[in-house]
C-alpha cells in the first residue's frame, strides 16, 4: 500500500499534501563545528597555561621580594657615586680582586642598645671595643647573628694615574622615631678613628652652646660611670697592632656631629666629609661600625621599632 498523506485543514477536495522537503546537511558543517570545538579547546588550554605561568611568576616574584627585603633590611650598602665611576673602585679584599662599584656589609638579625665600652656592654654579647682589631683584621662583613652592631671592613682604590680628591657621604634613606639620636657611627680610615653622632637634644630640640655651636654627644656618655677617653690605633713595643687611650685626659671622648644641611636638619647625612685625598693607584682600608649607644640619654623605649636605613657612597 502506498503511504497516505495527511490533508491540510481547508484544502480543496482531492488535494494531496506533499511531504516536507528533507534538508541535506551541509557536507562542510561537521568540519566547521569541529574547527570551532578545537579552537575553543585550544583557547581554554591557553588560558589555563597562562594562568599557571602567571601564578608561578607571582610566586617567584613574592619569594624574590621577600628575600630581597630581608637582605635589604639587614644590609649596609656601600657604593661609588656616579661622579666617582671609573675613578674609584671597591673590594672586600686588599688585592682589589674581585672589585666592584657596589658592595654590601651584612648586619645582624636585630639591633638593640649596646655600648662601645666593654665595662657597660650587655652581658653575653661581644663588646665593640674588644672587637675593633678583629673587625679591622677581617675583610668584609664581621657581624654575627648574636651581635647588636653592624661592622665590616672594605677597601677603596684610585684607578687613575692621578691623585684624586673624594667625599665620604653616609646618608639616611629613612629615619623614624628619633632612632638617629641614639646612634653612633665609627669610621676607621686606615688608622684614623672618627665617631659621629647626632648632637645633644632636649625634648627633641638641638642644644647649642654660647657661641651657637651644636653641643656634641660623648662617644660613651658618663651617666655616673667611669669616664671614657678617646681611643687610637697604635703599635706596642713589640710591634703589635693595639688600641690605646690618648694621653690627653682633659675631657672625655666627644663625637663629631652629624652633618647639618641648609635647613638645620641633622637626619639627612650622618657623614659628609669632603677633601679626602687618595694617591694614584693607592688602596685605602675602611672599617665601619654602627650601633645604638645604650648610655645615650636618647636610647629609650620610645625608639623601639624605629627604622633606620643608611648607605655609604664615595663621590669625586
Amino acid at each position: 500500500m502506498g503511504k497516505k498523506s495527511k490533508l491540510k485543514e481547508g484544502a480543496p477536495e482531492g488535494a494531496v499534501e506533499t511531504a516536507a522537503p528533507i534538508t541535506k546537511p551541509d557536507k562542510y558543517d561537521y568540519v566547521i563545528r569541529n574547527k570551532k570545538a578545537r579552537a575553543l579547546t585550544k583557547h581554554r588550554k591557553a588560558v589555563i597555561i597562562a594562568g599557571i605561568i602567571l601564578l608561578l611568576v607571582l610566586l617567584l616574584v613574592g619569594v624574590f621580594y621577600g628575600f630581597y627585603s630581608a637582605v635589604d633590611a639587614n644590609n649596609f650598602r656601600i657604593f661609588i657615586d656616579r661622579s666617582g665611576s671609573r675613578i674609584l673602585s671597591l673590594s672586600m679584599n686588599p688585592t682589589m680582586e674581585p672589585s666592584s662599584e657596589l658592595i654590601d656589609i651584612v648586619g645582624p638579625n636585630e639591633m638593640t642598645n649596646t655600648s662601645l665600652n666593654p665595662n657597660n656592654n650587655k652581658v653575653g654579647h661581644r663588646a665593640i671595643e674588644d672587637c675593633i682589631l678583629d673587625i679591622i683584621g677581617t675583610d668584609g662583613s664581621f657581624t654575627s647573628v648574636d651581635d647588636y652592631f653592624i661592622a665590616g671592613t672594605f677597601y677603596i682604590k684610585n684607578l687613575t694615574a692621578e691623585d684624586k680628591e673624594y667625599t665620604e657621604i653616609l646618608q639616611f634613606e629613612e629615619c623614624s622615631k628619633g632612632t638617629s639620636q641614639a646612634m653612633r657611627v665609627m669610621v676607621i680610615r686606615n688608622d684614623e678613628i672618627k665617631v659621629y653622632a647626632h648632637p645633644q637634644t632636649e625634648n627633641g630640640i638641638v642644644i647649642y652652646d654660647e657661641e651657637g655651636n651644636a653641643v656634641p654627644e660623648e662617644v660613651v656618655p658618663g651617666s655616673g660611670l667611669r669616664a671614657y677617653y678617646e681611643k687610637k690605633l697604635d703599635y706596642d713595643e713589640e710591634g703589635n697592632y693595639v688600641i690605646k687611650e690618648v694621653e690627653d685626659k682633659s675631657e672625655t671622648w666627644k663625637c663629631k656631629n652629624f652633618y647639618c644641611d641648609e635647613n638645620g636638619n641633622y637626619e639627612k647625612y650622618a657623614v659628609y666629609e669632603p677633601n679626602n685625598f687618595i694617591k694614584a693607584g693607592d688602596v685605602i682600608r675602611y672599617s665601619i661600625i654602627i650601633w645604638f649607644e645604650g648610655n645615650d640619654a636618647q636610647c629609650v623605649d620610645a625608639i623601639i621599632d624605629g627604622v633606620v636605613k643608611m648607605n655609604l657612597s664615595f663621590a669625586c
